[in-house]
């Protein structure tokens, strides 16, 4: 099942969509945040990696749900799901193989992503790759790994229980406004709501000293990770058990 789901998304456009997702998040920070007076920062790796979250929170749900829609439509044309149901496979177990089969291409997506912003955050004068950096990199490397999972079930969970044929898309940019809004307006809401989880992985706030900003780094967030991971669990545990479907939309 799993080489059949990777020949169903070479037509699919899926890699493009990846791509797209690469572009957004990694080429736009770096040209926003690559000028010589970013590279003269203490906080150039961080700074980038701040470019790359606000970025993320604001495409990620519309991109990751596109990708949810796009592996869920395919079976619904040409009566696939009914194919597939006669020849005795189950649709929760096709859901996880989908799921398994996105999730590696997010995996190595986001590794590829975080090593190409460390090798450009050398080029600063104040680099520092120590004990701390590493422990902070990881945090949010798992943090926003599983932020971007869990949207990715939560999608394919959505697509699977409504009849409506643009309903995610819709959804997923009500989500990106609303966490653009909550990491605007409240903490406790970023907190709340999952879109916005990724706004509380900033590293750098602004403090007003006399007529100047100064910069400073924001102790890490071990919630989040928490947090996003146990609700992966939970949607796929869902996911894995989920009795009603609608295999058709309108």
């Amino acid at each position: 099942m799993k080489n059949l789901e990777s020949k169903k998304n070479k037509k699919l456009g899926i890699n493009f969509l990846l791509f797209i997702i690469f572009a957004s998040q990694t080429l736009i920070p770096v040209g926003v945040t690559f000028s010589r007076t970013a590279l003269n920062s203490a906080y150039f790796l961080y700074e980038l990696l701040d470019a790359y979250f606000f970025i993320s929170l604001l495409v990620n749900p519309i991109l990751i749900s596109s990708l949810a829609k796009k592996v869920i439509e395919i079976e619904e044309k040409n009566n696939m799901w009914q194919l597939q149901i006669s020849l005795g496979e189950k649709v929760t177990d096709i859901l996880l193989n989908k799921f398994k089969n996105l999730s590696s291409k997010l995996l190595l997506l986001q590794i590829i992503q975080w090593i190409l912003l460390i090798v450009l955050s050398e080029k600063s004068k104040c680099f520092v790759f120590n004990v701390d950096v590493i422990i902070r990199l990881l945090l949010l490397f798992i943090a926003i790994l599983f932020i971007n999972l869990f949207l990715l079930a939560l999608f394919m969970i959505i697509e699977m229980k409504t009849k409506k044929v643009y309903f995610t898309s819709f959804l997923s940019i009500i989500g990106a406004l609303s966490g653009i809004i909550c990491m605007l307006t409240s903490r406790l809401l970023s907190y709340i709501n999952p879109f916005a989880w990724i706004s509380c992985l900033m590293n750098i706030s602004y403090i007003k000293e006399g007529d100047k900003f100064i910069k400073i780094l924001n102790p890490l967030q071990y919630y989040i990770p928490i947090i996003s991971l146990l609700f992966l669990v939970i949607s796929i545990i869902y996911m894995k058990n989920m009795k009603k479907f609608l295999l058709e939309k309108e």
